[in-house]
């Protein structure tokens, strides 16, 4: 049994509906295929882009309150479609969506891979579908999901979470590239200056082989060797999920305008702050290098910033980088940065005051009418014996309490009287054939009352379907005790 409390102030008891939001928590879906096949005579590299579709939020068979007619409790919605990479059978699409996710809820969405022609109203051919839920996205290792597609290759389904405290942030920039005169000449064979495309990469923070993740992608710049790339905006999280000093790849590439495909021309590394630092007077970094390949360090040009800014689009204005406060948290894939800490952005941090407030006893918390937000997590994984057995940890064939209701009713009634209700999980139960790390116990997952509400959904849930399974994996948990916390603040 998992136990997690943050203080709330609760004049009242609050609806249903306002429970739940604590527990939504805003997502970031990113989307890459490999392997997808060639087609034609000539055995080309496709043309591609994707569609997400949500297939509605599934009522959990978790509780007496299922019945088959409940499945599918929303409606189809389109998400939205990525853009069109051309001749690539490993596309990294850079358009991302945005998922307000519940904790504990199913959430379905669908993938569709389509073969472009690029002719308007073309008869789109699909690789095949790829149908995801997002909690186990988010149980699965790099909160990431592989699945394979009918007609060939695999498509990856990443999920990022947001900071809300950046969702107004945006970077706005311009970059320029100057190409030395012994790239030009790999480059001769075209008899005409190249077509450039600009793109950023951002590091994958869990990976030990230093996969990047593909963040913007400029429109072509034709005929020239000193590209210069039109003004773009990408939104904060999206480009560095708020680290300033994130590593970054600046990478020029050269578009073949006829057979399609890019071939890399130079890139180089940095983080964001190294970049708002060239818009700084007196800075002594102006620029970047353009490295032939980061192992090589051959220099084939150089990067200049004619235009950087973080803007936040709720105030409308410039954020200037004095306001990026220390973050704590220890980094160690940072290779870039001298510092062991990395900096995270903040623009609510204030001032302490000079004097600190005297301390204050719990009593005094509960005399001044705060509550408790009272969290139960149940371990169902297999581990803990058949429910059916007498004995086991779930014992269900006695009337006596098992160890389980003697816990919920001995700490449950101590707690009790400082709230006014009980938030029930529970965690390593297989439903539908899919392995759970996070369900709700009940019609919802708040129960009103005594400690007896909170045994008859936990008793419940043994009239489901449900199959103790494993491994015993709580982070999903912790997780959805924490984004309930942090929007209980006052």
């Amino acid at each position: 049994l998992i136990m997690a409390s943050d203080s709330a102030n609760s004049p009242g008891k609050q609806a249903e509906t306002q429970e739940d939001e604590n527990l939504i928590t805003r997502l970031l879906l990113r989307i890459h295929a490999a392997n997808l096949p060639c087609h034609g005579i000539l055995r080309s590299p496709p043309s591609s882009f994707a569609k997400v579709t949500s297939i509605g939020r599934r009522a959990s068979r978790s509780g007496p309150h299922y019945n088959d007619d409940s499945r599918i409790s929303a409606a189809t919605v389109v998400w939205g479609q990525t853009e069109i990479i051309s001749k690539n059978r490993h596309p990294q699409w850079t358009t991302t969506f945005e998922i307000d996710y519940e904790y504990g809820s199913e959430c379905y969405f669908s993938v569709n891979i389509y073969r472009s022609n690029g002719k308007e109203n073309e008869d789109l051919i699909s690789f095949g579908t790829a149908t995801c839920e997002v909690g186990d996205i988010l149980g699965s290792k790099n909160h990431t999901k592989v699945k394979r597609l009918p007609q060939g290759g695999v498509v990856f389904c990443r999920l990022e979470p947001v900071n809300i405290s950046n969702e107004n942030l945006i970077a706005r920039f311009q970059f320029q590239a100057f190409i030395n005169s012994s790239r030009k000449a790999l480059v001769s064979k075209l008899k005409a200056p190249p077509d450039s495309i600009f793109q950023i990469s951002k590091r994958h923070p869990k990976s030990h082989r230093h996969t990047w993740l593909v963040v913007y992608r400029s429109s072509p710049v034709n005929d020239s060797f000193e590209p210069r790339w039109d003004v773009a905006e990408v939104d904060l999280e999206a480009l560095c999920n708020g680290d300033f000093d994130r590593p970054l790849r600046l990478c020029v590439l050269l578009h073949k305008r006829k057979r399609g495909g890019n071939i890399r021309i130079g890139e180089c590394e940095t983080t964001l702050r190294m970049i708002l630092n060239t818009q700084r007077s007196e800075s002594p970094v102006n620029g970047f290098s353009i490295f032939k390949s980061i192992e090589s360090q051959e220099i084939v040009g150089r990067f200049e910033v004619p235009m950087i800014q973080v803007i936040d689009l709720k105030l409308e204005e410039e954020v200037m980088i004095e306001n990026f406060q220390l973050n704590c948290a220890e980094d160690n894939d940072s290779a870039l940065s001298s510092r062991t800490n990395p900096f995270a952005f903040d623009i609510s941090a204030t001032p302490t005051d000079a004097t600190s407030p005297a301390e204050s006893s719990f009593s005094d918390y509960i005399d001044n009418g705060w509550l408790l937000d009272f969290m139960i997590a149940i371990d169902f994984t297999s581990s803990n014996g058949d429910p059916r057995v007498p004995g086991s940890l779930h014992d269900q064939a006695t009337e006596s309490l098992n160890d389980y209701e003697e816990c919920i009713e001995g700490i449950g009634c101590a707690l009790g009287r400082y709230s006014e209700s009980c938030t029930i999980w529970g965690f390593g139960a297989k439903f539908d054939g899919v392995t759970r790390h996070l369900f709700q116990l009940g019609r919802t997952t708040t129960c009103h009352g005594s400690v007896d509400s909170i045994l008859q959904a936990y008793r419940g849930i043994f009239q489901s379907d449900l199959i103790m399974s494993g491994p015993t994996l709580f982070d999903q948990v912790i997780q959805a005790a924490a984004v309930r916390a942090n929007k209980s603040k006052v």
